[in-house]
């Protein structure tokens, strides 16, 4: 069945947000959850749990941090009863593999110049490939769904990608739109018509 609520959330800070040296010598799948990004999902649970009064299912990227977002939320939202499921296909863009601080800045640089959508990052991916597998991922989420509120517990830039796929919205808007902070979220519901429209838009508060 089709959600008639959607709630597209990014993950707390991680260890990466604040040191990009991280990458280094982690691998971006591993990457954790500071102490603030574990305060951050505790009270985002508190504030999804005043929008939901209903059984949900969350689809969570496979990602350290997005798992422990999850989990931490999840627990101001346990009264109404959870069926988790994980998806790689709402993992975050590909970077490729380790890289410097040097290089992330060379990588922004391309972004910023050519397209944050059509840029494909060296040994990596580019928006329009993200596009693709979250599209593959709403499809699928069609046929499997049996709840009417699903939260997806991604990151920023696939966060971003999801609003335009469920939005249909152009690329040049989704180049265009504010970010998602950390414990960010947006809620979307299903009108007469079919279509989704945002009825809550927290992307940018954390507090």
């Amino acid at each position: 069945m089709t959600p008639q609520k959607i709630i597209i959330i990014r993950h707390g800070q991680s260890i990466s947000n604040i040191d990009e040296n991280v990458r280094t010598a982690m691998a971006d799948h591993h990457v954790t959850l500071t102490a603030t990004g574990e305060t951050q999902c505790l009270e985002l649970g508190k504030k999804l749990a005043q929008h939901i009064n209903q059984p949900v299912a969350i689809w969570t990227s496979p990602y350290t941090r997005a798992r422990q977002t999850t989990q931490l939320f999840s627990r101001g939202l346990a009264h109404l009863g959870l069926s988790h499921f994980e998806d790689p296909r709402i993992r975050e863009q590909d970077w490729g593999n380790y890289y410097t601080k040097d290089q992330h800045q060379e990588i922004i640089s391309g972004l910023d110049g050519h397209s944050r959508f059509f840029y494909r990052i060296p040994s990596g991916e580019s928006g329009a490939d993200v596009f693709n597998r979250v599209s593959q991922f709403f499809a699928s989420l069609e046929r499997k769904n049996t709840h009417e509120t699903v939260l997806i517990s991604t990151h920023g830039m696939t966060a971003m990608i999801a609003l335009m796929v469920l939005l249909e919205s152009s690329y040049e808007t989704y180049e265009q739109s504010a970010w998602f902070n950390n414990c960010g979220f947006v809620q979307l519901e299903q009108q007469a018509g079919g279509a989704y429209q945002i009825t809550l838009d927290n992307r940018a508060t954390t507090e």
